[in-house]
């Protein structure tokens, strides 16, 4: 039986609604996505100008400490602690052993070296008119050039012995204290104690230097690894090395951040003995500390080194969460030729006398 012609044309009607709802749905969809965002983005209020942009103030005080002058970072570096001064770092790695120290933690510590040609000396005569040096001295002043830096130690040795300097129980090792603990060992090539009192000399060679660098590297970046107890060399780390050891080396090598570690080293050993020293009481006196380092090879000419070191400052290093004033201390340090082994000692006994690491009427003769 055929259908109506009315039950016909209302069910072509609901299949033509059927095939085109989901089309014309999808079309409505991609239509209304950009109207929509584009109401969202009119219905939604606007940012006011407080805050998106920032006020002059806030600009001012955000970037202060960067635009600032040097002796506005020196007046912020007096005010605030160790700790939170290494926290305004920290994007650098600055706890680290001494060796790996460089010209950051220099700026952190708000330490500097001086190169001072005409550091003070004792101009008194050193030896008696027409008596000659001991030749055992004059042989010892010669081997101060040698390449090994157990020579130069043994040669350095002797020299002070002569003039009443005594060697620490031949140890070459110091203990850097950070908030009452000990925290890094610092090697030497000699510690040597003056008779007159607490001052202490240290001797360091700058190959002596660079071999424990190259150590502190080679020990966190192994070039070779071991499997199945076969060594395989791991080739992308011997670059990797060569990047840290560059990014290590001081600019001038007589300017090497180890050198101050050895002197602040030295400068805490002596504030624990003087505590140990119930009569006396100075307690707030700052540390005078003394260094001779030797250039690795063939060396022409030693540097010596004076720090006098604030008592604040290692109350800084021994309490580094408390907010003490100081306003860091300047590394001086003084050439010596070593072309005339003569003149060199006579230069570097000169230097001593006048820091009274030794006294006048010991050397003479």
């Amino acid at each position: 039986m055929a259908a109506s012609p009315p039950l016909l044309r209302t069910t072509r009607r609901l299949q033509q609604t059927a095939e085109t709802s989901p089309n014309n749905e999808l079309k409505r969809k991609r239509a209304g996505r950009p109207g929509s965002w584009s109401k969202r983005r009119r219905t939604s209020p606007s940012p006011s100008a407080s805050s998106t942009s920032p006020s002059a103030s806030s600009i001012i005080s955000s970037t202060s400490t960067c635009t600032s002058t040097d002796g506005d970072c020196d007046q912020l570096f007096v005010r605030q602690s160790l700790s939170a001064a290494m926290r305004e770092h920290n994007r650098t790695r600055l706890y680290v052993q001494p060796i790996a120290w460089t010209c950051r933690h220099l700026m952190v510590l708000n330490v500097q070296f001086n190169l001072n040609p005409r550091l003070d000396a004792c101009q008194h005569s050193l030896r008696v008119e027409g008596v000659p040096i001991k030749h055992e001295v004059l042989r010892a002043a010669r081997q101060l050039r040698c390449e090994s830096a157990e020579v130069q130690q043994i040669a350095m040795g002797e020299i002070l012995k002569h003039y009443k300097l005594e060697e620490l129980e031949r140890t070459n090792r110091l203990e850097l204290c950070y908030g009452g603990k000990k925290a890094a060992r610092v090697l030497t090539d000699g510690i040597f104690k003056a008779e007159s009192g607490l001052g202490r000399l240290a001797c360091i060679n700058l190959g002596t230097v660079r071999a424990l660098r190259n150590e502190y590297i080679w020990q966190r970046n192994p070039l070779y690894l071991k499997r199945r107890k076969v060594q395989i060399p791991n080739g992308p780390v011997a670059g990797l090395q060569n990047k840290k050891l560059q990014r290590l080396k001081p600019a001038v090598e007589a300017e090497d951040p180890y050198i101050l570690g050895v002197l602040i080293s030295l400068a805490q050993k002596q504030r624990q003995e003087r505590k140990k020293d119930v009569a006396s009481d100075d307690g707030d006196v700052a540390e005078k500390v003394y260094a001779v380092a030797f250039p690795f090879i063939r060396a022409r000419v030693a540097y010596f080194y004076k720090a006098v070191i604030p008592p604040a400052f290692l109350q800084k290093l021994e309490k580094p969460h408390e907010a003490i004033s100081c306003g860091g201390f300047t590394v001086s340090y003084v050439p010596v030729s070593l072309a005339v082994p003569e003149e060199a000692l006579n230069r570097l006994i000169q230097l001593f006398c006048s820091n009274e690491l030794l006294h006048c009427a010991q050397a003479l003769a």
